[in-house]
């Protein structure tokens, strides 16, 4: 009825319990039905004394299959997203309505001549010039406005030094009627 990886579970909280050892509550268990299918169950478990002699053990289960499907297409959906936003061929970034940098994929960063942690947590003023940070404040108070516009040709400052033109295309998403972040495919 349970997986190997979840019967070896079992098996050591039920060492423990006779041993008097305190146990994590709760425990995930991975079950097999009769038909084949694999279901879920959070379970919490306590002692029956009689005295001071352990005489059995009470448990809970609860099933939680939805759950732990659901998570498991939430891992699964993180990873393509992820894997489509760092092998993209064009730089993407993600950045929240101050203008901090979130995320950036590696094509991004190579065209900044920068790392990971030299770009993320750091403010687009950091790169952008003065005169494009100003238009660039501008764009997004129109675009929270309800003002859709085209893409954008910027001037940033590379690492180096370097001055770079990139043209940006900004994906504004709202999370409970409110823009919140907005991430960007710019030519670089």
């Amino acid at each position: 009825m349970l997986t190997p990886e979840s019967y070896e579970l079992v098996e050591e909280r039920f060492k423990k319990i006779y041993c008097g050892e305190k146990l994590d509550q709760p425990v995930i268990i991975e079950v097999i039905c009769k038909n084949g299918n694999h279901k879920w169950a959070e379970i919490r478990t306590s002692l029956i004394r009689q005295g001071n002699n352990i005489i059995g053990i009470h448990g809970i289960a609860r099933d939680i299959t939805e759950k732990i499907i659901l998570e498991l297409q939430i891992k699964e959906s993180e990873f393509k997203y992820r894997d489509l936003f760092e092998n993209a061929q064009d730089p993407m970034y993600t950045i929240d309505m101050n203008g901090t940098f979130l995320a950036m994929n590696n094509v991004g960063l190579n065209a900044l001549g920068a790392t990971k942690d030299e770009v993320i947590g750091r403010n687009l003023s950091e790169w952008f010039t003065p005169e494009s940070m100003e238009i660039a404040r501008e764009r997004l108070k129109e675009h929270a406005r309800g003002i859709h516009l085209d893409s954008m040709v910027y001037e940033m400052v590379r690492k180096d030094g370097e001055h770079i033109w990139v043209e940006v295309k900004n994906r504004f998403i709202k999370h409970g009627g409110r823009l919140q972040v907005y991430t960007g495919l710019p030519g670089m």
